[in-house]
């Protein structure tokens, strides 16, 4: 088979077919990346991300370029962010995300420089199970009263792939070149030095 799809899990482009006997009319392939099985590698080129309207206000998540790698979020209601305050503007859009994938809230930057508006947790993470609306936790960080419109691009959603992962209590760890260093650590100190 040809090597050209891209694992919707791992980003691996290398598929072995499964034989699971003569009864199946169909084939499985296996990921040879993180082994997960699809029954057909093309189907899962494009993660596609089941979206609802919550109300006749919400807009669709929306990429401004193709290539970007974050879809704009779009307020649904109007708000009056006041200096220094923080306000959940919510955008009445619910997603359903692919298995072992999470969303990221994050500010836009033209935001941030005209206007001193960021996302308050940046970034905000909207977990698998989460089906309840988008909400964007706005922080006005100017000395001046923010006004959003209904339709207003507030903030940028990233999605991305979040292995499974457990973790195991051991006695030792491996060694590493950082081994005990910290905060701060990496290159820092030479700064220090050159500040005498």
């Amino acid at each position: 088979m040809n090597r050209i799809f891209s694992c919707r899990i791992c980003g691996s482009k290398g598929f072995q077919p499964i034989n699971i006997g003569e009864s199946i009319s169909f084939e499985i392939y296996c990921c040879s990346g993180c082994g997960v099985f699809f029954r057909n590698p093309s189907e899962f080129n494009i993660p596609q991300i089941k979206f609802k309207r919550l109300s006749l206000h919400a807009m669709k998540p929306e990429k401004n370029k193709e290539n970007d790698s974050g879809f704009d979020l779009f307020a649904a209601y109007e708000y009056l962010i006041e200096a220094g305050k923080t306000m959940m503007v919510k955008t009445d859009i619910a997603i359903e995300l692919p298995p072992i994938y999470e969303a990221q809230v994050r500010p836009r930057s033209g935001l941030a420089k005209k206007y001193g508006i960021q996302v308050a947790n940046s970034p905000g993470t909207i977990d698998n199970g989460y089906r309840n609306t988008i909400g964007v936790l706005l922080y006005n960080s100017s000395n001046y009263e923010f006004h959003v419109e209904p339709g207003d691009r507030i903030a940028q959603l990233v999605v991305k792939s979040s292995p499974q992962v457990e973790f195991v209590e051991v006695n030792e760890l491996s060694e590493s070149d950082r081994g005990l260093t910290g905060f701060g650590d990496s290159g820092v100190k030479g700064r220090i030095n050159n500040l005498s």
